[in-house]
């Protein structure tokens, strides 16, 4: 079935999470039917409000959602002021910011348990993987993204992340803080703080190469845990200059 939200990095069709959430839900849309539905008793959306109320989502208008959606423009500024309507879109919403939540996990969960072992005072650990989430494909529409969904996605991680506490809620909020600037459209300015903790996983990076380096054999492995630690400095030499140079 064709797919009708489609994000494009200049010609490339990329898939995301938002349009992997959006076409799967209307892929599997079943429209309910009003034979054997007691009269009077509300039967669900048709595919075409169904379709609208995930294009709400988006930071499309009225007007392209219901262009795209094939609802009268009439027809879904009045489904917006229906409460059934408002409460499946809270749904969707809630339900795509647990995604967002667990995808971030996911790819980050090395990440966290450096960070939380650095402000433990632990170090001698293995390198983190480097974090840029503006080059992740999951997100790359992150600036499509409504503003309905981007309140619900910060508030229900704040809410999911509040319940921890001690290091592990810092390496959280470390994580997630530089998610919520790139769901606000800030522009990637890392504190004094961030860049004192890169300047250390950068200094710990270092020292795990030359720890293994000093040994007189090589495996394979290790050459290669070599090559991505090269990888790994240089790019947060890249990734820092300028905001080392602002926070002097």
């Amino acid at each position: 079935m064709k797919n009708l939200y489609n994000f494009y990095d200049g010609k490339k069709n990329v898939s995301t999470l938002l349009s992997e959430f959006i076409n799967t839900k209307i892929n599997a849309y079943q429209e309910p039917v009003r034979e054997g539905t007691p009269k009077g008793e509300a039967i669900g959306f048709s595919r075409k409000k169904y379709v609208a109320n995930l294009f709400m989502m988006t930071n499309l208008t009225q007007k392209e959602i219901a262009k795209k959606s094939g609802v009268s423009f009439g027809s879904l500024r009045n489904c917006n002021m229906q409460e059934p309507f408002k409460k499946m879109l809270e749904k969707n919403c809630l339900e795509f910011a647990a995604i967002v939540f667990h995808r971030i996990c996911l790819k980050t969960s090395r990440d966290i348990e450096i960070l939380d072992n650095y402000i433990e005072g632990l170090t001698d650990d293995e390198p983190a993987d480097h974090i840029d989430m503006r080059l992740w494909s999951e997100v790359k529409d992150i600036n499509n993204y409504g503003r309905k969904l981007k309140q619900t996605i910060e508030s229900t991680i704040n809410q999911i992340i509040r319940k921890l506490s001690g290091s592990t809620l810092n390496a959280y909020e470390q994580i997630f803080g530089r998610f919520f600037r790139l769901l606000r459209n800030e522009n990637y300015q890392p504190s004094k703080d961030e860049i004192k903790l890169e300047r250390a996983l950068s200094k710990l990076r270092a020292e795990t190469a030359l720890k293994i380096l000093e040994r007189e054999k090589l495996t394979k492995k290790q050459r290669r845990q070599i090559s991505e630690i090269i990888k790994l400095l240089l790019g947060d030499s890249m990734l820092f200059h300028d905001a080392l140079l602002r926070n002097k």
